[in-house]
């Protein structure tokens, strides 16, 4: 998997899941959030490739919510 690929899967996962935060709120998409990164968990061998993206993946949703000012905890 090339990095475009994997950086796709995983800004697509970023944005469904911060839809389905206040104040989109659209709720089902947390259920849709997660297929593209297990996709790319499914697709690549290298340990450190899927824990440097799902780094990426949890800094990018904390710094959206952050910055849209939801409280996620």
């Amino acid at each position: 998997m090339t990095l475009r690929e994997s950086l796709f899967l995983v800004l697509l996962s970023v944005i469904l899941l911060n839809l389905s935060l206040p104040p989109f709120d659209v709720g089902f998409l947390r259920y849709f959030a997660l297929v593209p990164i297990l996709l790319f968990i499914a697709k690549t061998e290298d340990h450190v490739s899927i824990v440097r993206r799902g780094i990426l993946l949890w800094l990018a949703t904390f710094l959206f919510s952050l910055w849209q000012g939801t409280d996620i905890l």
